[in-house]
């Protein structure tokens, strides 16, 4: 739990995107950090910083 693995989000608000826990093994589509990953949008997109788009190649 303590690498967010099955683990509910403390303060992502709409970073979840409606997502309910921030890594389930085995499901990336269902994980907020995946979710955080491929966005670009101000708020959501993770790693804030040095984003600008999206790496298409990455599964």
């Amino acid at each position: 739990m303590k690498l967010g693995i099955n683990k509910t989000p403390v303060a992502a608000g709409s970073g979840a995107g409606g997502f309910k826990f921030d890594i389930v093994p085995g499901k990336p589509d269902e994980s907020i950090l995946v979710h955080r990953m491929n966005s670009t949008q101000a708020g959501i997109a993770m790693p804030e910083l040095g984003r600008t788009t999206v790496d298409k190649k990455r599964p």
